[in-house]
């Protein structure tokens, strides 16, 4: 159930959440970059191995925002975090990629379509922007998934709660 914010306390509360997020900005960076080449890498010499690492680092970059460890704490925390689970981990990322993946695949068939149809770089330049515009959501659903998982691997594992969450941003 959702708390209700104090009265007067919106715009406050906006420009903090906007400084915690900016603060974490090169920790979330760091973290990013490193699950991506460890991602990489794994897949590089198969993909099985890849996808594990994928599974295994679902939640660092919550991790990263959230305890603030350093970059190789967070992706050790969200090995632990994540053990035992991995499957179900697997298949969230499995459902997000194929929504994610399809929206994208859909976008630059119809993108190219319109441009080869118009024969107009021009247009073919706006319905690029558009679709980069139109998978913004789908993209932020992927984000958003990592950090339900982390809240909900915590609140499992740990009995740790949304409040006890929260306070990352007071």
């Amino acid at each position: 159930m959702a708390r209700p914010a104090p009265a007067g306390a919106g715009a406050p509360v906006k420009k903090f959440i906007i400084q915690a997020g900016l603060s974490s900005l090169g920790r979330v960076f760091i973290v990013s970059l490193m699950v991506g080449i460890m991602t990489m890498l794994g897949l590089v010499f198969c993909i099985v191995p890849g996808v594990i690492v994928m599974c295994m680092n679902w939640v660092a970059v919550p991790v990263a925002v959230v305890e603030q460890p350093g970059s190789t704490q967070a992706l050790s925390r969200s090995q632990d975090l994540t053990a035992g689970t991995r499957l179900p981990v697997f298949a969230v990322l499995l459902v997000i990629g194929l929504i994610v993946g399809g929206v994208g695949f859909f976008g630059s068939v119809v993108v190219a379509v319109v441009g080869e149809a118009s024969g107009s770089p021009a247009l073919r330049s706006v319905a690029t922007i558009a679709l980069t515009i139109f998978t913004i959501p789908f993209e932020c659903l992927k984000a958003a998934s990592a950090a339900v998982g982390y809240h909900e691997l915590r609140m499992n594992r740990e009995g740790v709660g949304l409040d006890d969450l929260v306070r990352v941003f007071e």
